[in-house]
């Protein structure tokens, strides 16, 4: 028999997509599963397609109030006696083969703490995957600036969780994922397998005020787990800038060539601290990030800041151990596809 596997999925008003997550973990083809699913006060009807469910491997628990993802996955978790947790969304679809393919990468890396996989993009009109670093020393190198490990695709091993004493910090913000693995990275082994596993949906309605006012929100949340990890790094670091940084990433609109400026010179600081437990060469990703998103924001024929943000580029990428080799070697190919057609739209439209 394989070993014991139980899937933790919270529901807070899902009934829109409930229906398809919660089969797509009853049609796994796993011998040896629990399905634990909390209803964590939901107003919608999500407990009525609960209820429609019969399977002896659902067990099905209820909140009178919502309380929170954090809470009610701590919740879980404490209930949980199975080798492995594997973590699930109410509005994702788990593809065939998942459980399997995870707890066979578990049982074989037994140093292995816990683990990811890649995700494939599903819902309003989005299309794509994305691709994560597999290594601990990659993802513990990307990690200081953006989390790599998507968390409805993670597979704890119970016995680590119960020994370290790990557990979601319940303060009531959407970062409980990015602020765990902040803590368990640094120090243990961790994964993201190759396979595709999971179809990650994305709900978009629209920027309105209240959702700007969350986005901000995260946004400090994040940059306040990211303080943490550089803290444990003995690097310190503006609060606003690190807030500039989530900006950045969100498409940099309203960022300077000042301001691209420092946070290159921070990118470029922070791997001059790395020790063998850090991957530099995938740490590079991240100046890619800078560029990507930063040359979103620039206007067609503001050739300052898009030959600025450029040299940003170069700066991060001709710093060791990246110095022995040209630019274009050096900069990853989407990358410099991206430069180089940009450059053509900024020529022509001067």
């Amino acid at each position: 028999m394989n070993p014991s596997v139980t899937v933790l999925m919270p529901v807070y008003n899902g009934a829109s997509y409930l229906r398809e997550a919660l089969e797509s973990v009853l049609c796994q083809d796993y011998d040896n599963m629990q399905f634990m699913v909390i209803n964590d006060g939901s107003s919608d009807h999500s407990g009525e397609i609960l209820s429609q469910f019969r399977d002896s491997r659902l067990k099905i628990l209820s909140h009178t109030k919502n309380v929170g993802i954090a809470q009610t996955l701590n919740e879980g978790i404490a209930m949980i006696d199975s080798k492995y947790i594997v973590r699930m969304d109410q509005d994702d679809v788990s593809l065939p083969g998942r459980l399997m393919r995870q707890v066979g990468f578990m049982e074989a890396n037994r140093n292995i703490v816990m683990s990811g996989t890649n995700i494939k993009y599903i819902g309003s009109g989005i299309r794509g995957r994305t691709v994560f670093p597999a290594t601990s020393e990659a993802i513990r190198s990307q990690m200081i600036l953006k989390c790599v490990i998507n968390h409805p695709t993670v597979i704890f091993r119970n016995a680590s969780l119960r020994r370290f004493g790990w557990k979601y910090i319940e303060e009531g913000d959407s970062v409980e994922d990015y602020r765990l693995w902040s803590e368990i990275t640094p120090t243990h082994e961790i994964a993201n397998i190759a396979d595709i596993t999971l179809l990650y949906r994305i709900n978009s309605n629209g920027m309105t005020r209240e959702a700007e006012k969350k986005s901000f929100e995260r946004n400090v949340s994040i940059a306040n787990v990211q303080a943490s990890i550089l803290r444990n790094l003995n690097y310190g670091v503006s609060f606003e800038l690190l807030l500039k940084t989530q900006s950045l990433f969100q498409g940099g609109a309203g960022l300077t060539l000042m301001d691209f400026e420092a946070i290159t010179t921070m990118y470029v600081e922070i791997s001059r601290v790395f020790d063998e437990r850090y991957d530099v060469m995938s740490y590079r990703r991240l100046a890619s990030e800078i560029v990507l998103f930063g040359l979103k924001s620039v206007e067609k024929g503001n050739h300052a800041l898009f030959d600025g943000i450029v040299n940003c580029s170069r700066r991060i990428f001709l710093h060791p151990p990246f110095s022995r080799v040209g630019f274009k070697q050096r900069v990853p190919a989407d990358l410099f596809l991206h430069l180089r057609e940009l450059s053509k739209r900024f020529q022509s439209g001067a």
